[in-house]
């Protein structure tokens, strides 16, 4: 999945699509899958490195 170019994305976690108009706010785990999909991670990427970060099982992290 990418994350669109007009899709803005603050570091304490406001997000804005300026296409669209839409505005919202995430938490810190929200900004950080954010943050991957603008660097291009994959779906399997992410995972692990969710995986890695917090202690969760699979099905939780699925």
């Amino acid at each position: 999945m990418k994350l669109k170019k007009s899709v803005a994305i603050s570091e304490n976690g406001f997000v804005f699509n300026a296409s669209r108009g839409d505005s919202f706010s995430t938490n810190p785990s929200g900004t950080q899958i954010l943050d991957w999909l603008r660097l291009g991670k994959t779906d399997g990427e992410m995972k692990a490195l969710l995986l890695a970060q917090y202690e969760i099982d699979e099905a939780t992290c699925e």
